[in-house]
């Protein structure tokens, strides 16, 4: 598919609109189909995601919420280092997940004893570094590695099936 450059401020609002409605349209065509793929995708990913964190998908998502926060740092940087600075409060991860405040504790405690998070100096909760990388990443590598085989794998089941992906591309006049 060829790449376009555009002035997001230009087409962002209407192009994002229209795009997003009839990518629904789309699945819910073919909805079986989509439905199947997006399904096989998400149940291989959090089968994956159940195993390592010993059936805590709790804390999955808590370290997800975490990792939002670093990933959202990273991207607004300059491309500089890889740790985190920014941090979260356990509240604000309680409210986010709507996980009981002492269950987010409990939960970061354990991460924290695993080397994947460590309590800022404001005492909100980042990821943890080894050697300039974090450490969840490192140990969780695999994983994001099959996820990503795994996403792969569900946009060319997409790209094989017209009615899921043939007017997900960009409309007339995007890349004029």
């Amino acid at each position: 598919m060829e790449q376009c450059a555009v002035k997001p401020q230009a087409w962002v609002p209407d192009v994002a609109r229209f795009h997003n409605r009839h990518v629904r349209m789309e699945f819910t065509g073919d909805s079986a189909y989509c439905q199947y793929h997006l399904i096989e995708f998400v149940a291989e990913h959090l089968i994956d995601l159940s195993q390592a964190f010993n059936g805590d998908l709790q804390q999955m998502v808590i370290l997800a919420v975490v990792g939002q926060v670093h990933l959202s740092e990273h991207l607004r940087g300059d491309g500089g280092p890889i740790c985190p600075t920014a941090s979260i409060a356990s509240s604000r991860i309680a409210d986010i997940t709507r996980i009981p405040r002492q269950t987010v504790r409990r939960k970061l405690e354990l991460m924290r004893g695993r080397g994947w998070v460590e309590q800022g100096p404001d005492l909100g909760w980042r990821l943890a570094c080894r050697d300039g990388k974090p450490v969840a990443a490192t140990d969780l590598a695999e994983i994001s590695q099959r996820g990503i085989e795994r996403g792969v794998r569900l946009a060319a089941a997409f790209n094989r099936r017209p009615a899921c992906l043939a007017r997900m591309q960009a409309p007339p006049g995007w890349c004029d």
